[in-house]
């Protein structure tokens, strides 16, 4: 149906790590992507370690043979790619704990409470429900969101003590 699946995944350290080889398997006969992404300290994953992607790529080389590193594009976000040699999908690697990619960050979150988030990391944003409950204008609400959008944080500060740190779960902010 041209549509591209992409399977994230967060392996947490009292997870079996044998689970990463059985992922990236899944991508061996279908066109799928696995992205491993690295454990963020927001919500109830404070509590957790998480592993690095450098240790899960390790794991990877260490059980797979002719890996090659793809090309990065706009399009793939703060993703990073490897392909295995006759592999239909390829793998990704999302590393904001290890490899803070902020400068490069496209990504913005709509909560489902209508709320615009520029960073995980921080609780503020805009609450576009509002806006539109007061009936903005089309206009009005296309210069709000490119204004938001545009003035997104220089840089998360997970590993560093901050106001404004997001406390909800990441359900709650759709992730």
């Amino acid at each position: 149906m041209g549509l591209k699946v992409k399977i994230n995944t967060v392996i947490v350290n009292d997870i079996n790590k044998d689970e990463i080889i059985d992922f990236v398997n899944l991508s061996k006969d279908k066109n799928l992507d696995i992205r491993f992404i690295e454990l963020m300290p927001i919500g109830a994953a404070k509590k957790h370690r998480g592993t690095s992607n450098e240790e899960i790529l390790n794991i990877i080389r260490e059980n797979f043979e002719n890996i090659k590193e793809e090309n990065k594009n706009k399009r793939s976000g703060p993703a990073d790619y490897i392909k295995i040699e006759n592999y239909k999908g390829k793998i990704g690697f999302i590393s904001p704990m290890s490899n803070c990619f902020c400068e490069e960050c496209n990504r913005i979150r709509l909560t489902s409470t209508g709320f615009l988030k520029k960073c995980l990391h921080f609780n503020y944003g805009v609450d576009l429900k509002k806006h539109l409950d007061d009936k903005i204008s089309e206009e009005e609400l296309n210069k709000l969101i490119y204004e938001n959008i545009y003035d997104k944080p220089e840089k998360h500060l997970f590993l560093k003590e901050c106001d404004n740190k997001e406390n909800k779960y990441m359900n709650q902010i759709g992730g």
